[in-house]
């Protein structure tokens, strides 16, 4: 995520796997996963230990990357399916972030998830390397 500004000052954020896989873009609220139907908690229904935690001095640009596990488990289990929260972690206060959403009008400026993807050691041989990226632009923030 990048963040466009806000009044942030050493704020942790976390990510952790949303339990909910019904929720849609244009339904959801703090209240709702989708119009009409409520989470099991305001705010959202999600993993309660996260996958990574990220202390950010000032508004900057957000980035996880420890989320292996993550996608290991969307993979085996969840159909290839990843679905996260970032959640701030001050329990008061005027901690602020906003970001870009993926309908930015400047390209750089929207949410992206890349993923890298290199050979296990023992299907690789010497002519072989890294097969393929993937950036991908993810919807809102």
């Amino acid at each position: 995520m990048t963040a466009s500004h806000g009044s942030l000052s050493n704020e942790t954020f976390t990510i952790h796997r949303l339990t909910q896989p019904s929720w849609t873009e244009f339904g959801t609220n703090w209240n709702v996963y989708d119009v009409g139907h409520s989470w099991a908690a305001a705010g959202g229904d999600f993993d309660p230990t996260p996958a990574q935690s990220l202390t950010i001095p000032f508004a900057q640009s957000l980035l996880f990357d420890q989320l292996t596990s993550l996608v290991k488990d969307a993979i085996v289990n969840r159909a290839g399916m990843l679905d996260v929260l970032v959640k701030g972690t001050a329990p008061t206060g005027n901690q602020i972030l906003y970001c870009y959403s993926s309908g930015n009008a400047t390209p750089s400026n929207r949410p992206t998830l890349i993923v890298n993807y290199t050979h296990p050691v023992w299907c690789v041989e010497t002519a072989d390397r890294a097969v393929w990226a993937v950036a991908v632009r993810d919807e809102g923030c």
